[in-house]
């Protein structure tokens, strides 16, 4: 027993150890645990063992990577008060907001291994003095181009405790990941549209939920802090999902205090957690 124990640790202790794959299937996980029993039992196929290891690499590594260069999906955690928004369009990532350490330690980080993501391109950054929400990320999931609409923190400590320099994101840049778009409409406020996959979307914070419901083009889904909004029921969302708590509402409107993460695909709509895991 003690040489497994030694085993473990060692592989543990290997670069890439914890390469995130993201979830696999319960088809998938059948065949590999039947492989398994397969060495075990049969000494036939115990000779054999390489070609039954491969199988099990290939039936875990296919579909993962599938999945990967296809999936478009907008992911909206449940970090209440703070907003945390994950883009992924075909293999790029973009996250808004990374949220306090101990949201990243144990809400975001797990989310992001769940997915199979261990790089993300872009980063964007619309709160004051985030700085080590963004160190803790930096620790474990390395990240392309971080911008900021706001002060992270002192200029040159950011620099020195996240590696790089973070970019300056003022009002009406415009960022790609992929075919998506993400805009930047007001730094101050921090008014944010971003457009996927035919729909638009548009984050509004404290500050600019007063925008609301004059925005143009007119949004599917809104994203915002909780506020009351007037007529909310009635400006023809597809969703409005508030990061904080909010009362029973009328219409297609959830909290991510109350019903958790929520997801969005082009094929399924938006979808609870709860329902992802049923």
């Amino acid at each position: 027993m003690q040489w497994l124990i030694w085993g473990l640790e060692f592989l543990v202790a290997l670069p890439g150890s914890t390469f995130a794959v993201g979830r696999i299937s319960l088809a998938v996980l059948l065949l590999c645990y039947g492989l398994l029993v397969l060495v075990w039992l049969s000494d036939r196929w115990r000779r054999r063992w390489q070609w039954l290891g491969l199988t099990a690499i290939v039936a875990i590594i296919l579909p993962v990577t599938y999945r990967h260069f296809t999936l478009i999906q907008v992911s909206v955690l449940a970090s209440p008060p703070e907003q945390i928004v994950v883009i992924q369009e075909r293999g790029q990532v973009a996250l808004i907001n990374s949220g306090e350490p101990n949201t990243v330690r144990y809400t975001l980080l797990p989310f992001l291994q769940r997915q199979g993501i261990n790089r993300i391109q872009t980063a964007i950054s619309l709160a004051d003095n985030s700085l080590p929400g963004w160190q803790a990320l930096l620790t474990t999931v390395p990240i392309d181009r971080l911008y900021s609409s706001s002060a992270l923190g002192e200029e040159q400590l950011a620099q020195e405790q996240l590696g790089q320099e973070p970019l300056t994101l003022k009002a009406n840049d415009l960022l790609t990941v992929d075919s998506s778009k993400i805009k930047l409409i007001d730094g101050q406020s921090g008014l944010l549209r971003i457009e996927i996959s035919g729909q638009t979307w548009w984050l509004l914070s404290s500050d600019s939920v007063n925008e609301f419901p004059g925005l143009h083009p007119s949004p599917q889904f809104l994203i915002w802090p909780g506020q009351p909004l007037e007529d909310i029921a009635e400006q023809g969302l597809a969703a409005a999902i508030a990061t904080g708590i909010i009362p029973e509402t009328e219409g297609k409107v959830f909290a991510t205090a109350r019903e958790g993460a929520m997801q969005w695909t082009p094929e399924r709509g938006l979808t609870l957690t709860a329902e992802l895991q049923e």
